[in-house]
């Protein structure tokens, strides 16, 4: 592991004339002149792998975040313009020019796994020039908390990595000018105590800026003030009851709610992605209304055997929870808690479409089996220290020893065959080879070897045997010896098998082979259960339709649908039904409310 060692036997302390970092010295509606300070400062010399770097500190500042590039202080700056301004003009006197020679900027850097990676963007630190090369620069002009706000950046130092010499200026004088006609006229608003508080801290001109504020809209949506709502909190896949007493459990009153007008909404089930190149306006609603089943709502009364069945989602699956192609993930990197919002009032919901699944065809295509896989991950290693980049252990090999296992066990029922298919993905976590052996129930099934350290993407290879076995099963994964020792981190596992049509505890969830037929009628022949159970195709989970009129005889149960077309299709017969986690009153569009929010920052 590299180490970083910083001294502080020579220290830099200078000392700036001036105590205050921002003054004003005009402001108006014309423009607006201030005078930025720079506060006190260290250089200190640091150390790396024998390289020898100098770090700047200064209060008040923030810092060039680009990997690579050198590592100055930067001042931001947010000041308020009238709506109307076409243009704002920027210039720049600056004063008390100080040089500080031999002294090599360290460039900004980033922990990759255990080590810190220090490496110079060589298109500036091979340059005979001055970085960042530039007194200020625009970062922004947009509408936030209803005023129109710019975002500067103003440079206060300038590096030369060549010269290896270090220039500051102790003041910095910016005159803004704002020119254009301003047709848009703004108005003097109060945004309420929170959003003032932010605005004051925020905006060097905050007193003008009162003055040049969206007007209020007239109106606003009936939607957003909508009442009742109440969020439920879900973690796992499958249908969810929500029956009279549980809701009354929850202070939810079921005598007073007409069911034909319960609804239930989800926002989506994924994270959202990186690329995102629109956001939700105003006026955006939450995106998917859930059809849903009530038994006994025809009576517009909801009685003490009426109940709710949804469909509910976890938030695991790389559908659901990748960021983007380059970072790939099964589990939701921020919570495990889903949200549905339910409502009532008004007009009625949506329900679920009736599929007829009474057996009539007379030749049905009829599978045996369905294919399952099992993702086994826990995230418990962070080597980054950052980022999304989660393992689930690392497994050291002295150099003293030849081969070292790891059990990873999980439990499987009602296999259709003994065959199975088990991706592994593990991380490299040295310079050296590594020989990695798998074995299912003690038997070795292959073996793989790899070199070096994978940093973005794990070391992945996929294999297979035919001694799985209904109950519990048990990989192992043993590290051999390469020439000395050896460290890896384990990521991932994935086994595929099939299973035949067996309910576990009056419940099943499978899915048409991928090498099935398509626009033909299926038959499936399902046994286990103590009773006839409910059948939802869940094919899309944001449409799920409810299938009637299968047959029941001891427990075996058959019906019939058409496929239509080859996609993932996906169904689940069920007698038994979860329940949320918790339920709480509250307000899906709370944040909309005036003067309650306007943007959401996560870090």
């Amino acid at each position: 592991m590299k180490r970083l060692i910083s001294s502080i036997v020579l220290v830099f302390i200078i000392s700036s004339l001036y105590a205050e970092d921002i003054k004003i010295i005009s402001s108006s509606a014309k423009g607006l002149t201030f005078e930025f300070r720079l506060q006190d400062y260290n250089i200190s010399p640091v150390s790396i792998d024998n390289r020898a770097y100098a770090r700047i500190d200064v209060i008040g500042t923030g810092m060039i975040n680009d990997i690579g590039k050198p590592a100055l202080p930067v001042k931001y700056i947010h000041f308020a313009i009238p709506l109307g301004v076409e243009d704002v003009n920027i210039y720049v006197e600056k004063e008390g020019k100080k040089t500080i020679k031999n002294t090599r900027i360290i460039p900004v850097f980033q922990m990759m796994w255990e080590n810190l990676k220090i490496k110079e963007d060589l298109s500036i630190y091979e340059k005979d020039a001055y970085f960042p090369g530039k007194d200020y620069e625009t970062l922004y002009d947009k509408i936030l908390h209803h005023q129109r706000i710019v975002k500067i950046a103003i440079y206060p130092f300038q590096f030369n990595p060549s010269l290896n010499e270090l220039t500051s200026y102790n003041s910095i004088i910016v005159k803004l000018e704002f020119s254009g006609e301003k047709k848009r006229k703004g108005e003097q608003r109060f945004l309420g105590v929170p959003t003032e508080r932010r605005l004051k801290k925020l905006l060097i001109n905050y007193n003008d800026a009162k003055s040049w504020r969206e007007k209020k809209k007239a109106g606003s949506s009936g939607l957003l003030n909508y009442s009742p709502w109440y969020k439920i909190k879900v973690s796992e896949d499958g249908i969810y009851k929500l029956g009279y007493n549980y809701l009354k459990s929850y202070n939810i009153n079921p005598d007073n709610i007409d069911p034909r007008t319960i609804k239930i909404y989800n926002g989506g089930s994924g994270v959202q992605s990186f690329s995102i190149t629109n956001v939700p306006g105003a006026n955006d609603t939450i995106p998917y209304h859930i059809p849903i089943y009530i038994s006994g709502e025809e009576d517009g009364s909801f009685d003490t055997d009426d109940y709710i069945l949804f469909y509910g989602l976890s938030l695991t699956g790389w559908e659901r929870c990748s960021i983007n192609s380059d970072v790939p993930l099964f589990h939701n990197p921020y919570t495990d808690t889903n949200i549905y919002w339910m409502t009532w009032g008004e007009n009625e919901g949506k329900r679920m479409e009736i599929i007829d699944g009474i057996p009539s065809f007379n030749e049905p295509y009829t599978p045996s089996c369905f294919k399952k896989t099992i993702h086994l991950e826990e995230n418990h290693l962070c080597p980054a220290k950052s980022g999304f980049g989660w393992v689930w252990e690392k497994v050291i090999l002295p150099q003293n020893v030849n081969s070292l296992s790891r059990d990873f066990s999980f439990t499987v029922a009602n296999l259709y065959s003994d065959s199975f298919e088990l991706f592994t993905a593990v991380y490299g976590a040295t310079s050296l080879t590594h020989n990695v052996e798998i074995q299912m129930n003690s038997i070795p099934i292959c073996d793989t070897t790899w070199s070096g350290v994978n940093k973005d993407f794990p070391y992945t290879w996929r294999c297979g045997g035919s001694n799985l076995s209904s109950g519990e099963d048990t990989i192992t994964l043993r590290i051999h010896k390469s020439g000395g020792g050896d460290e890896i981190y384990i990521d991932y596992f994935e086994v595929s098998f099939y299973k035949n049509y067996k309910a576990s505890n009056n419940n099943i969830e499978f899915t048409i082979m991928e090498d099935a037929p398509f626009d033909t009628t299926y038959e499936f022949n399902l046994y286990g259960f103590s009773e006839s159970p409910y059948i939802f195709d869940i094919s899309s989970p944001f449409e799920p339709k409810r299938i009637t009129g299968a047959t029941s005889n001891y427990g075996t149960i058959n019906f019939q649908t058409h496929i239509s077309q080859s996609e993932k299709n996906k169904f689940i017969a069920s007698e038994v039904f979860k329940t949320p986690s918790n339920i709480t009153e509250g307000n899906p569009y709370s944040l909309r409310i005036e003067d309650k929010a306007d943007h959401i920052i996560i870090t």
